[in-house]
């Protein structure tokens, strides 16, 4: 009954008189799982003034109901609670319990259509910027995932000047699951940024993690190249990121020179028939007669399916040949 998305005067007076007094009863129940049940489903609950009745469960001295609750967040906050949700958020950030806290930083940024941008700005950029900083990484990587929401409230000017210190930081973490899911905000953030800030702040950034001692971050790095390509167009990839996959091609590291080929092989995806004649394709042939048998193996892969985007007539002047040579490789 509480849960039904209908609602009719008759309907809601039975809801007042007999449901709700029997659900507050629960929030206040000796066992803390009848008050985690309640705490899960509070959200069906928000369209009766129970505000103080989730501030209690958020608060509960069981972490799994404090938990439980702030999955609730989002949908129990509205412009009559504001006040009350600022200031459960202010407590729960001081959270002893890491899962808290993660669950408010899984939901904090969700917050900001209700609140609105002066006081996101004011009051939940502060409890923001300390998530971002949180000693367990879960927190900080749940914080990340939600940054998206945010720019849409409060500008990406804003979310730029207030978070971009934590988010260098962040793109340096020493777990590399955070060092991944700040890579995977940045063509968001390039999107929303434009590319003259993009490079002035973050083309660095993308470069070096190609270098990155995480073969995940690595890849992952190859990818948001190519993203970043399709974004700001084939131009700007030959200025910015060419250079940097030709020195990757001669590094004495057989791990960075098999990030060249994958970084080659993701962009030759998104520019014209041109720059991968002109620009990629001399780089994959280079490595042909890479010392490492891994190298020549994988330069074969990416030759294969680059070497048709240079057009049929290119394909078989100067790719085949090197394809068929490589059919004679000492190590079979």
């Amino acid at each position: 009954l509480v849960s039904t998305q209908e609602s009719s005067p008759a309907l809601d007076a039975v809801v007042q008189e007999r449901i709700l007094p029997l659900l507050k009863s629960c929030i206040t129940d000796r066992s803390w799982r009848v008050r985690w049940t309640v705490g899960s489903n509070f959200g069906s609950l928000a369209r009766y003034d129970l505000s103080d009745s989730y501030i209690s469960l958020a608060t509960d001295t069981e972490s799994e109901v404090r938990i439980a609750a702030l999955t609730q967040l989002c949908m129990v906050a509205n412009e009559g609670n504001r006040d009350k949700i600022v200031a459960l958020c202010e407590k729960a950030m001081e959270d002893v319990n890491d899962k808290v806290r993660g669950e408010l930083a899984g939901g904090i940024t969700g917050l900001g259509s209700v609140m609105g941008k002066e006081l996101t700005r004011d009051k939940l950029l502060p409890i923001m910027l300390k998530l971002l900083r949180d000693e367990d990484s879960e927190v900080r990587l749940r914080l990340i995932s939600g940054l998206g929401k945010l720019s849409a409230v409060i500008g990406v000017g804003l979310l730029s000047s207030s978070l971009l210190p934590s988010i260098m930081d962040l793109a340096a973490d020493k777990t590399w699951r955070v060092r991944l899911a700040i890579i995977s905000e940045i063509p968001r953030l390039a999107s929303d940024l434009g590319v003259g800030f993009f490079d002035s702040k973050f083309c660095g950034l993308c470069l070096a993690w190609l270098s990155d001692d995480c073969a995940s971050i690595r890849a992952a790095a190859a990818g948001n190249l190519a993203l970043l390509t399709k974004l700001f167009g084939e131009g700007w990839m030959l200025e910015r990121i060419m250079p940097t996959i030709q020195e990757l091609r001669s590094n004495r590291s057989y791990l960075r020179r098999l990030t060249c080929l994958v970084s080659a092989g993701r962009i030759a995806e998104e520019v014209g028939e041109g720059a991968v004649r002109d620009h990629i394709l001399p780089v994959v042939v280079g490595m042909a007669g890479d010392p490492v048998p891994n190298i020549r193996f994988n330069v074969a892969k990416t030759l294969r399916d680059v070497g048709k985007r240079a057009g049929k007539e290119h394909f078989e002047d100067k790719v085949a040949p090197v394809m068929e040579a490589m059919k004679d490789d000492e190590d079979r």
